[in-house]
């Protein structure tokens, strides 16, 4: 049985990381789990690491399944062969991450858990075809940052060998980024209660249609780094299974994670270089683009008045 799972009353103040993120509920779906697609459609929840079971089916049904030495995160492969149900009047209170550093260190060893366990999602593997999706939709969730940051840069392309107007293909893909935060800002004004006002609260943290708007900011500007650091976790994941067959148990505890993330601006700047490139490079395509147009436009200006002229 896996409980539901919430953050610590403290942590949410720690700093101003956690007062937009984890104020909130946290920006995963593993500190948000109230109900469960997989529970309420199939009759079957995702293990998450910590619940309810017993120990010798545990020890029975697992025995021989798992490789020794080749799978980093076991909780969703534990899930699928044992069954899980989620219990979401039971919850479990668990930390956050306080920096943006310590949570994409996180996020990193997540994804890198997720790829090495892509072996039990194809047919040799005695799973059901429930629990091969589940493996399926994380590496999609993986891939979701990098795949929008092809499409802008496909969509900038085709803007300036075609001179197409691209703003509307850019506000949907931004739009399909922040979507969540848009619907918790439309759930605030249309479900709104009559009379309803705005409370003060002990902790400082910052939500409702402020802490939609922040997050949907900090989520459009840490694109480039979460789609760099995603794709990193993968490739390098790829690389350890199938030719060095080294550090595939590569794990840093939270708690040691949030002690080495530093906090200082040169810090960020490192983890987040790919932010700096991306801005840099959107300068030069939009300095290309509007060259391209300019010189087309006046090239086509003086075409036509060549041609306008009367010679007698």
């Amino acid at each position: 049985m896996q409980p539901r799972v919430g953050i610590n009353l403290d942590i949410t103040n720690k700093s101003l990381f956690t007062k937009i993120f984890a104020g909130a509920g946290g920006i995963d779906s593993y500190t948000n789990a109230i109900s469960d697609i997989y529970q309420d459609n199939f009759y079957e929840g995702i293990f998450t690491g910590k619940g309810i079971y017993d120990l010798k089916v545990y020890s029975k049904v697992l025995d021989n399944q798992i490789p020794e030495n080749t799978v980093l995160s076991h909780d969703l492969l534990e899930g699928c062969y044992l069954r899980c149900g989620l219990a979401s009047d039971i919850l479990l209170m668990d930390g956050y991450p306080t920096k943006y550093n310590s949570f994409i260190n996180r996020l990193s060893r997540w994804i890198r858990g997720d790829w090495q366990i892509t072996k039990w999602m194809f047919p040799t593997s005695n799973l059901n075809l429930l629990s091969k999706y589940k493996i399926f939709d994380n590496l999609r969730r993986s891939l979701f940052e990098f795949s929008l940051i092809i499409g802008f840069i496909y969509a900038n392309i085709i803007g300036i060998i075609y001179t197409k107007n691209i703003y509307q293909v850019i506000l949907i893909l931004s739009l399909i980024l922040i979507f969540p935060y848009l619907l918790e800002i439309l759930n605030r004004l249309v479900f709104k209660k009559e009379g309803e006002q705005k409370q003060k609260t002990f902790t400082s943290k910052i939500s409702g249609i402020k802490g939609a708007l922040y997050r949907s900011i900090i989520t459009l500007g840490t694109l480039p780094t979460k789609a760099y650091i995603s794709i990193k976790a993968i490739l390098k994941t790829i690389y350890r299974m199938l030719i060095s067959k080294k550090h595939l148990l590569e794990w840093t505890t939270s708690e040691e994670a949030e002690k080495q993330a530093k906090s200082s601006l040169f810090s960020y700047y490192t983890l987040m270089f790919v932010n700096v490139l991306a801005g840099l490079v959107s300068i030069l395509l939009r300095t290309i683009k509007t060259k391209y147009i300019c010189d087309y436009t006046w090239n086509f200006l003086y075409n036509n008045s060549n041609n306008n002229v009367v010679y007698k």
